[in-house]
């Protein structure tokens, strides 16, 4: 079996309001697997450590860090306008609008969503059985 058909891929997560509805924005992710996450996640370690070890707890961190891993898992987008305007996927306007203190309810869903790891695994992969393994016993 193909092992690189075992690692998670990239998947669209559509978008919905806190009330269920749907926005009709997609946003194209990577996971906690992803270089992206671990850098994002990494960069803010130290600083954590720095905060625990003061016995300091910073709201203020814990929302930027969720900013700045939103954006680096965030790859692409669909759907998303400004007025009646179509907006182009840039990094530069995926953090002006995921830092907006309104998108709170968009930065956790795609937290959320980031952070499941089974949300980007192919449907139906499976390892094949272990070579040399027994089947009905020993």
């Amino acid at each position: 079996m193909d092992i690189r058909t075992l690692f998670p891929t990239a998947q669209w997560l559509d978008i919905k309001l806190p009330t269920g509805d749907p926005t009709g924005i997609r946003f194209k992710l990577v996971g906690q697997d992803s270089g992206q996450f671990r850098t994002a996640a990494k960069k803010f370690a130290a600083e954590f450590v720095e905060n625990d070890s003061k016995k300091k707890f910073d709201p203020e961190l814990l929302e930027r860090q969720q900013v700045e891993i939103c954006t680096a898992c965030i790859i692409d987008w669909d759907g998303v306008s400004e007025g009646d305007q179509p907006l182009t996927f840039t990094k530069e306007k995926l953090v002006e609008v995921i830092s907006l203190p309104e998108a709170a309810w968009l930065r956790e869903q795609v937290s959320d969503y980031i952070t499941a790891r089974t949300n980007f695994f192919r449907r139906g992969a499976q390892a094949p059985d272990p070579v040399g393994g027994t089947e009905g016993g020993t």
